[in-house]
């Protein structure tokens, strides 16, 4: 009880009881919304630091990636729709991403997927088991063990730690961490550092609304929302170029459209 209840003392949020604590966690009510990630956010650039591997790591896994997540090709035709051809032929800053639904839509907590990494001879699976504190090394520079707590049974357990990779989510992580630090003084790695970071910043979709398009009648924006295309859900997203975000120092975002009747309860309008 209560286990979702969270202040939100920012931006006002509608709610924060989206998260699932099963197996595959939120993938369970993923909507299969893709497309590949753009080669420029691997590279350091002002303002914005790239990953710490390259595009070429990342591409290396895409192939098997997709196949994985039943998705089909991307940028198949390019200014294949009356967006392309009507409504972005002539700008300069302005390109079309296309967007997929997996089809099937993914879920990693079914149970072919369970059972795929239960037999796996390296994993362990483990259910109904909540990690409730970190225990770092003397130093406090790395981690030691982590205790465990069992649901059914009651029962709690010590794991040492080599590695340790916290995949609860952008909430649970800052809450587990922030539980762990309690014990520790101030400024410790789990904390936050010497600015008691962890948790300080709501990790969410920033999005604005409206965005004003006007258009002179001769622009097919059909292919703006969701719709069929060679048996797939698919839609497009208008992006500005990478050279233009980058001359500008700002971060990649995307623009799209929703109908009003089902966005009326965030003031969207087109």
């Amino acid at each position: 009880d209560g286990y979702y209840n969270l202040d939100v003392t920012g931006r006002g949020y509608a709610s924060l009881g989206q998260r699932l604590t099963v197996f595959g966690g939120t993938s369970n009510h993923w909507g299969g919304h893709s497309h590949p990630l753009s080669e420029a956010i691997f590279d350091n650039r002002k303002g914005f630091p790239g990953w710490p591997i390259t595009y070429q790591d990342y591409a290396l896994h895409l192939p098997e990636a997709m196949a994985w997540l039943s998705l089909g090709p991307f940028e198949k035709h390019p200014g294949s729709t009356g967006i392309e051809r009507d409504l972005i032929a002539h700008a300069q800053n302005l390109k079309a991403l296309h967007f997929q639904f997996s089809n099937p839509i993914r879920r990693f907590g079914d149970q072919a997927t369970q059972q795929h990494y239960a037999a796996a001879p390296n994993i362990d699976v483990v259910l109904n088991t909540r990690v409730i504190d970190i225990v770092l090394a003397d130093g406090g520079t790395a981690v030691k063990q982590i205790d465990m707590f069992n649901l059914p049974s009651k029962k709690t357990a010590s794991v040492p730690v080599k590695q340790l990779f916290l995949c609860t989510g952008g909430i649970e992580n800052a809450r587990l961490m922030l539980w762990a630090a309690r014990k520790y003084q101030a400024g410790n790695p789990l904390g936050g550092g010497p600015n008691k970071l962890t948790g300080k910043y709501f990790m969410e979709h920033p999005s604005l609304s409206p965005v004003e398009i006007y258009f002179d009648g001769r622009a097919d924006i059909s292919a703006l929302g969701p719709h069929m295309a060679e048996g797939r859900m698919v839609n497009i997203v208008l992006s500005a170029g990478d050279d233009f975000l980058d001359k500008h120092e700002l971060p990649r975002f995307g623009m799209h459209f929703q109908d009003q009747a089902q966005d009326a309860s965030n003031d969207v309008e087109i």
